[in-house]
């Protein structure tokens, strides 16, 4: 049985027909606190764009490939496995010393595992060496493809669960990127409400000292000045933060949370890649000694990307 079947029922009155949103605006509320518990009410309100968000997401894994086996002999006969991994030492030191894999075998019968791997993967240009016919050319630029700070995700005892498993996290991850705008935006109105108390404060110390002593030491032309550069700034904090205030704070969470659903690829996006790459880790070396690898990246909205890719470890692999 899945994530996502399992859910209706669990959030309390309200959230039955939807548990999809149901758990989503659980979600916000547990990070954001019992003063915006009134979430719970918008539950329809956000259905549409959870279940939209939810189709991508359901999507994207469905087009992850089947999982590749991490195990000694898959590194010597996988493409990608091996250039996942720049040995076996460090394929076979992962697998039987990642904690996570070690106490999910620890705490169920299976005899297998499947996971999301993720790793860093870097580009870099060395000078190396290749054949040219019969002749070997030196100091040859070489872009090198190498994967580090592998982790695993969504461990389960089959491929199934592990997607299941990857569409909830991934409608988990977007609930907190909602939490994480919403507090901005309060972050921001408290600060605008700050800046501008300061700045009215200001505009009266610059009136006072253009008509006293003050003046004797800065001239009335630089003390307009200043007045007029804070009140240019204390007009365009108002500005702002009247924009801030055109919604009491539960249908500014309620547009918020939608907006980020409605966009997705925005927060999270799924991209295929494809290249070819000989043992070494060369990419696109010479003819024929180059391997077809595949596998997916994710970029979240900050820029940073993961390769990934689903995977699969058999227990007799793993320290007891």
């Amino acid at each position: 049985m899945g994530f996502f079947t399992r859910l209706p029922g669990l959030f309390g009155r309200g959230s039955e027909d939807d548990p999809l949103a149901g758990h989503f605006t659980t979600q916000l509320v547990e990070v954001l606190g019992p003063e915006l518990g009134g979430l719970r009410t918008h539950v329809h309100d956000l259905a549409p764009a959870v279940a939209a968000a939810h189709h991508n997401l359901d999507g994207a894994i469905a087009r992850l490939d089947a999982p590749v086996r991490l195990s000694p002999e898959d590194w010597r006969a996988d493409p990608l496995v091996n250039a996942l991994f720049v040995s076996m030492e460090e394929l076979t030191g992962f697998v039987a010393g990642y904690p996570d894999i070690a106490a999910f075998f620890t705490s169920g019968g299976t005899e297998r595992a499947c996971f999301l791997l993720t790793a860093s993967r870097r580009e870099e240009t060395v000078l190396g060496s290749e054949t040219d016919g019969q002749f070997l050319r030196r100091d040859v630029p070489q872009t090198v493809v190498t994967f580090s700070d592998h982790r695993c995700l969504a461990l389960a005892p089959d491929e199934a669960e592990t997607r299941s498993r990857l569409v909830g996290l991934g409608l988990d991850f977007l609930a907190m990127l909602a939490a994480e705008a919403i507090l901005e935006r309060r972050r921001r109105r408290a600060e605008l409400n700050e800046e501008c108390r300061t700045l009215a404060a200001k505009l009266k110390l610059f009136e006072r000292q253009m008509h006293g002593f003050a003046s004797a030491f800065e001239g009335h032309e630089a003390l307009a000045g200043k007045r007029a550069e804070a009140e240019a700034s204390l007009a365009a904090g108002q500005t702002e933060l009247a924009a801030l205030r055109t919604s009491d704070s539960l249908a500014e969470a309620v547009g918020l949370a939608r907006e980020l659903l409605t966009t997705p690829a925005e927060s999270l996006r799924f991209e295929r890649m494809a290249m070819d790459v000989d043992e070494s880790g060369v990419k696109n070396g010479p003819a024929g000694h180059g391997r077809h690898v595949e596998f997916a990246e994710f970029v979240a909205r900050n820029g940073l990307r993961r390769a990934a890719v689903l995977a699969s470890v058999e227990r007799r692999l793993v320290r007891p």
